[in-house]
């Protein structure tokens, strides 16, 4: 067989349009730290309820980074029992998100776009004795710029809320996944 420039190319093209120059799942994991805030003005399903909105800035695989957030729980008459006592009383009620979703935007300007994930569901127990809140939220990764142009993925954020006026929390968490399709290498700037 002989090979031209044009086959070169050619296969070259091919290559490409295969995506495997991509990398594999890139493992991903970080901790983040900011505030919450919750009013009407951040209801998203109508329900009259205030949802929240998030700011935190956040080091992990990727590197530095802040990130946005929005969420809204389901009405309350949706909920369950969760963090139980040593005698086995419930001390808080676990709520379902209705939505949740963010961007992440790192040192570099890249940035990252993640919406809830439809399984497993993501929740979050608010503790009515003390006023705190726990969560795992789930997240489809959407794409993004830069490095994340095109990039899918799920990751998990666990963490908790600390209630310090009407209205706004402390929260601070971890993030942990798996993110496919980055261009670079995922490396961390």
């Amino acid at each position: 067989m002989k090979i031209t420039n044009r086959s070169m190319v050619v296969s070259a093209a091919l290559v490409l349009m295969t995506g495997s120059f991509n990398v594999s799942a890139q493992p991903f994991s970080g901790h983040f730290a900011g505030t919450s805030f919750s009013s009407a003005d951040t209801d998203i399903n109508g329900d009259l309820e205030g949802g929240n909105r998030s700011v935190v800035t956040g080091n992990g695989t990727f590197g530095s980074s802040h990130s946005a957030g929005q969420g809204d729980l389901l009405p309350w008459d949706n909920a369950s029992y969760c963090d139980f006592d040593e005698t086995g009383l419930p001390r808080g009620l676990e709520l379902t998100y209705f939505a949740n979703a963010g961007v992440s935007t790192y040192k570099n300007g890249d940035q990252l776009y993640t919406v809830q994930s439809t399984s497993p569901p993501s929740t979050l127990c608010f503790n009515y004795t003390d006023g705190t809140s726990s969560y795992e939220i789930y997240r489809d990764v959407v794409g993004g710029s830069g490095r994340f142009e095109g990039a899918s993925g799920t990751i998990k954020l666990t963490g908790s809320a600390i209630p310090v006026q009407q209205g706004f929390s402390a929260i601070k968490g971890e993030t942990t996944g798996e993110i496919n399709g980055l261009a670079g290498k995922g490396k961390k700037e």
